[in-house]
């Protein structure tokens, strides 16, 4: 909870691009529940212990090796 306190005083009104466009409002989940029914590349759940590390996926660019995001393991 702290760390999503500090994000969002981090965040909260910073914009996007130069010139003020695509500004930030942010506002917290109202949601008390949370349903993950597999750790896959479109949901991860970081509160189970259990769960398998996430796994850094490398992709080629035109500029050389870049680091993609990282995600669950493979489906």
């Amino acid at each position: 909870v702290q760390t999503a306190i500090v994000a969002k005083e981090a965040l909260e009104g910073h914009c996007i691009y130069d010139g003020g466009f695509c500004k930030l409002h942010l506002s917290y989940s109202r949601h008390t529940d949370l349903s993950i029914k597999i750790n896959n590349d479109r949901s991860r759940d970081y509160t189970m212990p259990t769960a398998p590390p996430p796994v850094m996926n490398v992709q080629p660019s035109v500029s050389g090796q870049q680091q993609a995001p990282m995600t669950g393991p493979p489906s």
